[in-house]
């Protein structure tokens, strides 16, 4: 996997999307984790580095766009449809004639992203529906723009967030 993605990046000198970084840092701390000789212990620290990981990813992009006044405006989701790159004609059309859905989308992805450490102090049933959440909105970005990495490469790290939620404070 890390091959290909060295390949990629080579054959494509284009930035990459959040998912691919996402992807990548998976698999170089499931590598850097293999050299600890304890299966267990690999397998606890690799997990609880992708939960941080995970977790600092959705909270520096909240800020990044709590700090934007393009998402501030509450026009981001409607200029991001937008463009050539990630245009969904359809889907820019609808948040177009749709303002005030376009700015409440804007906005609550502003604020769970900015807010997602406040998972960990969730009772455990409301952290499933949390979490299902989020995959919905990766969901929605793979259908509107077209990402279906996004699903993948994010959603594949909510094992590592159920993991610690499930190891936290005794709690299981």
């Amino acid at each position: 996997m890390a091959t290909s993605a060295l390949l990629f990046e080579h054959r494509n000198p284009y930035g990459r999307d959040g998912s691919d970084q996402m992807s990548g840092v998976i698999n170089s701390y499931r590598v850097a984790t293999a050299f600890i000789p304890d299966r267990d212990a690999s397998n606890d620290v690799f997990l609880r580095a992708v939960n941080i990981q995970t977790t600092v990813s959705y909270v520096a992009s909240g800020l990044a766009k709590a700090i934007s006044h393009t998402w501030r405006s509450g026009r981001a989701l409607e200029m991001v449809l937008e463009t050539d790159m990630y245009g969904h004609t359809p889907a820019a059309k609808f948040f177009v004639r749709h303002p005030r859905l376009s700015r409440l989308l804007t906005w609550s992805t502003i604020a769970w992203e900015s807010g997602y450490p406040l998972i960990y102090f969730l009772p455990r049933p409301l952290t499933h529906l949390a979490l299902l959440g989020v995959k919905v909105f990766h969901l929605g970005i793979a259908v509107t723009m077209g990402l279906p990495r996004f699903l993948w490469g994010f959603s594949g790290a909510h094992s590592a967030v159920e993991y610690v939620l499930d190891h936290r404070g005794g709690r299981t």
